[in-house]
């Protein structure tokens, strides 16, 4: 016992070689591609999972143009609204993974300041670390911004954490905050989001996987309209402040973006021939 003991202890207190905790990771742009790149596969994750859920919450419930296969699981109850079938409840009424999303956002968004100008210079394709590093964020806070807009639309009021936490125990339980405060919270990402983000690419390979400028003046345009025409559901009248604002947000992508409309004939062709 007298020879094991010590040796126990030196194994037991040695530091992961691979592990990416906080005091080795956050040092070089590389370090930046790897978490955003991980922040967005989250946010891809909890859209598609459970028999892609994102379709599962909109168009299977419209019940047009969409036919779902199922084998006595719940999910025939969904194309007349019916949620409650327990496979639903547990599968699609759970936000967990939502919010892995967002605590990354959250991490992102505390860590990717500290990371100095020469550390990110270091990479060779940093050229400019102010930019890069706001391109970082404001990736971070459309992904914050996207995955609660669409949480809102699923369940309305909701936790809002925008906090980072770096040890979940101790973690505060946070109540549901208002759909208005969390709507509010979006929009304020968005904005920010738009002052750090370019319109366009520089980097081809980037295009239809990575937010710019004009991905957050989109998501800006339908939260507008959302929050314009679902505010008050006692009344028709769509709020026209945030009509005002939607549009003024159209106008920008349509006179900067670089986009245009493509005629509904077309519509299958910009997914690829």
């Amino acid at each position: 016992m007298i020879f094991i003991s010590p040796s126990c202890k030196k194994i037991l207190e040695q530091q992961p070689k691979n592990s990416t905790y906080l005091q080795q990771f956050w040092k070089s742009a590389s370090d930046c591609e790897y978490a955003i790149a991980g922040n967005y596969a989250l946010m891809r994750d909890a859209f598609t999972d459970y028999n892609f859920r994102y379709y599962m919450y909109g168009d299977a419930v419209a019940n047009t143009y969409f036919t779902i296969d199922y084998n006595g699981d719940g999910l025939e109850g969904i194309q007349s609204g019916n949620f409650t079938f327990q496979y639903n409840v547990q599968n699609l009424g759970d936000w967990t993974k939502f919010y892995k999303s967002i605590a990354m956002s959250n991490t992102v968004l505390k860590q990717v300041p500290k990371i100095t100008d020469a550390q990110l210079e270091s990479s060779n394709f940093v050229s400019d670390p102010t930019v890069y590093r706001n391109k970082i964020m404001g990736e971070a806070l459309f992904i914050r911004a996207l995955t609660y807009f669409e949480m809102i639309k699923v369940w309305g009021d909701v936790p809002l954490v925008i906090e980072a936490y770096d040890d979940p125990l101790t973690a505060p339980q946070l109540p549901r905050s208002p759909k208005a405060d969390v709507m509010a919270q979006i929009e304020k990402d968005c904005l920010a989001a738009a002052g750090m983000l370019q319109w366009g690419y520089q980097d081809k390979s980037d295009i239809a996987v990575r937010a710019n400028k004009g991905s957050v003046m989109a998501l800006l345009t339908h939260l507008y309209l959302w929050r314009a025409t679902t505010t008050d559901l006692t009344t028709s009248a769509p709020i026209m402040a945030d009509v005002d604002k939607a549009s003024a947000a159209i106008d920008s992508i349509t006179t900067y973006g670089g986009y245009t409309l493509v005629d509904t004939a077309s519509y299958g062709k910009q997914f690829g021939s």
